[in-house]
């Protein structure tokens, strides 16, 4: 499952208002899919997108350490 962030990139503070979420400039604020549609075309926003990726690595990791000691 993806999780997105947005940054307001231009301006100092934004609110979206039906939404009641605060942008500041440079600070990443979760979102989800819903806000995606309605800031992927805004250019005072940096819309990224997060995925699970890690999170699997990691427990690969943790697997591979617990088979070396055996």
């Amino acid at each position: 499952m993806s999780k997105y962030k947005a940054m307001l990139t231009k301006g100092e503070h934004y609110v979206l208002l039906p939404q009641n979420i605060l942008f500041k400039k440079d600070i990443p604020v979760d979102i989800n899919e819903e806000i995606v549609n309605i800031l992927q075309d805004a250019e005072e926003f940096l819309v990224t997108e997060e995925t699970s990726e890690k999170t699997e690595e990691t427990s690969e990791v943790k697997k591979a350490k617990k088979s070396s000691k055996d």
